[in-house]
């Protein structure tokens, strides 16, 4: 299966180029050899020919192992790295969003809620209440904001680790996490934290959550279709 799939992956034109080929080599071998010539050059147009598609066949085979065998060796190297941080992204949101749901009460499990119960499951949470998320080595735990601040800390992170690998990207794959990364949700949080606030929900927040949710939904589905077979 590996073995085609890394055939299936060479340009079309050469795979057709090399079937062309032999199969012009079959059919000389089997049956013009021995014919007798039609016109008075078929007998050198044809060892011309013959020699033009052994060419084709060592020069793809030359191809196929020197060059293709190892792109495509990297290529799943390099996604194996890209699917493990592409994943942890999304999960950083799903563990947000599990954490958010129990902390609320909320009746929905689904990882990525409607609009109208983000805002309600947030109006449930004060921003300054115990957060499922430990500080130090006193016991303390972070409120909610510092736990959000946390969680866009570490994707910030992953995706500046995809990133490394720009030149071997997937072009949508680069546009997703540049969303996530680029994403309202993070910068209202980073800029909320650094000063005090009054709010005794985090409903202000649901928008711009709510955003972040859709974006890693889109990843998440990008991840399944063309990273699953990667997926730590």
């Amino acid at each position: 299966m590996k073995f085609i799939r890394n055939i299936l992956a060479v340009s079309p034109f050469l795979n057709i180029a090399l079937v062309v080929a032999i199969l012009s080599i079959i059919v000389m071998e089997a049956y013009l050899l021995e014919m007798p010539e039609v016109i008075p050059w078929g007998s050198e147009f044809g060892a011309v020919f013959y020699k033009l598609c052994l060419s084709i066949m060592a020069s793809y085979l030359f191809y196929f192992i020197v060059v293709h065998l190892k792109s495509q060796s990297d290529k799943e190297n390099i996604n194996a790295f890209v699917a493990s941080k592409s994943f942890r992204v999304v999960g950083e949101y799903q563990s947000q969003i599990k954490a958010i749901q129990k902390e609320a009460n909320a009746n929905s499990d689904t990882d990525y809620p409607e609009k109208s119960d983000i805002e309600n499951m947030f109006k449930a949470i004060n921003p300054k209440s115990d957060a499922p998320l430990g500080l130090g080595q006193h016991g303390g735990h972070a409120n909610w904001m510092q736990y959000m601040s946390y969680h866009n800390n570490r994707t910030q992170s992953l995706v500046k680790k995809v990133f490394v690998k720009m030149p071997f990207l997937d072009s949508k794959l680069v546009r997703l996490l540049a969303e996530i990364d680029d994403c309202t949700h993070f910068s209202v949080i980073e800029a909320t934290i650094s000063f005090q606030f009054n709010n005794t929900d985090l409903s202000a927040w649901a928008s711009s959550f709510y955003e972040y949710s859709i974006k890693c939904k889109e990843l998440q589905e990008y991840n399944e279709k063309k990273l699953s077979e990667y997926k730590p």
